[in-house]
């Protein structure tokens, strides 16, 4: 597996480089320098973008405002939702404003690099909705049997080939 940055401060690398030329750090084995996001931290950062996109969503539903308010509130979560997440992370490289806040990304598993627009496509599709608990209960289940530790929580993570990474600043 070839590591196209660096996972500490996030420097492009070569691919014969046993050290990263800014900060040092051994490369010689990059697999094992990749720090995986972690649960509690990947839920407070989805917890941060939800509640954006719940307000947005609360203002565009009062301005439409009908008698199926929670029909049109719970349409515009979805759409919002989904283009927010998918959107956000493939032109921000991989981060949403929860992320960015908590230092992570989500990248191609096999690169470490930004993911293709088809596969944040397939990893968002319900992030946004109630699904999300099937989607967490079918990525556990789906994961319990993997060794590989990637740390993925959830079912369409697993389908996408991605998997949320921990980005740490360079130290000065």
């Amino acid at each position: 597996m070839v590591l196209k940055f660096c996972p500490k401060c996030g420097s492009n690398l070569g691919e014969e480089k046993i050290a990263c030329p800014e900060c040092g750090i051994d490369l010689s084995n990059r697999e094992e320098n990749i720090l995986y996001g972690e649960f509690p931290q990947r839920t407070f950062a989805w917890v941060i973008d939800i509640n954006i996109i719940f307000f947005i969503s609360f203002l565009l539903s009062l301005i439409t405002y009908n008698q199926n308010f929670l029909f049109i509130l719970n349409g515009y979560l979805f759409v919002l939702g989904f283009c927010y997440f998918w959107l956000l992370e493939f032109f921000n490289n991989g981060r949403t404003v929860g992320k960015l806040l908590l230092k992570l990304k989500t990248v191609d598993e096999k690169t470490f690099r930004k993911a293709s627009l088809s596969k944040y496509a397939i990893n968002n599709m319900l992030k946004s909705t109630y699904f999300i608990a099937l989607d967490i209960i079918f990525g556990y289940i789906a994961n319990l049997r993997t060794k590989d530790g990637k740390k993925r929580y959830r079912f369409t993570q697993t389908l996408s080939e991605t998997v949320v990474i921990s980005i740490k600043k360079k130290e000065e």
